[in-house]
């Protein structure tokens, strides 16, 4: 991937992961704080790495589940296909393993 095509594929991840905190703070009624400063510190792709592979579960996350809102977390955002080439395979199998339970949909039998 070329540098342009890498920055443009960026800027779409800092873009999602702002609109997720926007919409999980309306979900939550509360303000997804850290969540902004670390992309504003760290940039998008340090930051969605670094809250993926921290050991401890953030209350947010928790949350959003609990209330079904899977897709508005920063694990299910990492492991979209389309930014394997940001994250790479160990990264994307961390945050997938965090959220496929609830993304998942049974068949009723």
């Amino acid at each position: 991937m070329n540098t342009n095509a890498q920055a443009m594929l960026v800027a779409e991840l800092e873009a999602e992961l702002f609109a997720a905190c926007k919409r999980s703070e309306r979900v939550l009624k509360r303000y997804a704080l850290s969540t902004r400063e670390l992309i504003g510190k760290m940039g998008a792709v340090r930051a969605a790495k670094h809250i993926v592979q921290m050991q401890r579960i953030n209350d947010g996350f928790v949350d959003l589940l609990l209330k079904g809102k899977a897709k508005l977390t920063v694990e299910y955002i990492v492991a979209k296909k389309k930014y394997a080439e940001l994250f790479g395979e160990e990264v994307q199998a961390i945050a997938w393993n965090k959220v496929a339970f609830a993304c998942k949909e049974f068949k009723k039998y």
